[in-house]
């Protein structure tokens, strides 16, 4: 699979799980999406252009900032432990929510775990499941270049993010 393909069809019916999973039925209103190799410039990159897409959609400015944060984190983990660092980011608007997923191909599920007070690092996933509404993960089949392989999806939500939707 190449860096710049569309969004795998199996990632785009895990969204659809997750809104069915934690807020009912849904279809997206609006998505953004796109595929990439992530590094350092690219994770300021995206947090930029997810903040201008959420305000472009009337999102709170609150959600805009755990989302901020999410993306961050999310990005730099596949930065950090996937080998090829390839995926793709998924921002979808349901109503008065927000879902966010990054799928990478790494088999490896995140673990997160209360931070030591001392620790220098690990704290990322802990802070972004306190902030945002719904947090999850799963292991994703998808196509390598050499056959069927799995890696995961990361995703979080913030429910009610965009005002005048909000209250349902």
């Amino acid at each position: 699979m190449a860096v710049n393909d569309p969004l795998p069809q199996s990632i785009v019916k895990s969204a659809d799980w997750v809104l069915r999973e934690e807020r009912g039925p849904g279809v997206p209103e609006a998505f953004y999406s796109d595929a990439f190799t992530g590094t350092p410039e690219v994770i300021a990159r995206w947090r930029r252009e997810v903040k201008v897409v959420l305000a472009r959609w009337g999102a709170a400015g609150e959600t805009e900032c755990v989302v901020s944060l999410g993306v961050s984190e999310l990005l730099a983990n596949v930065v950090r432990h996937s080998t090829t660092r390839r995926c793709w980011l998924r921002v979808l608007r349901v109503g008065p929510d927000v879902v966010v997923q990054v799928f990478d191909e790494s088999k490896h599920l995140p673990v997160v775990h209360t931070p030591d007070d001392l620790a220098e690092d690990g704290r990322g996933l802990w802070l972004l499941r306190e902030m945002a509404d719904a947090f999850g993960f799963m292991p994703k089949q998808y196509t390598s270049d050499t056959g069927p392989a799995l890696g995961k999806i990361v995703w979080f939500a913030c429910w009610d993010a965009f005002p005048e939707k909000a209250g349902r």
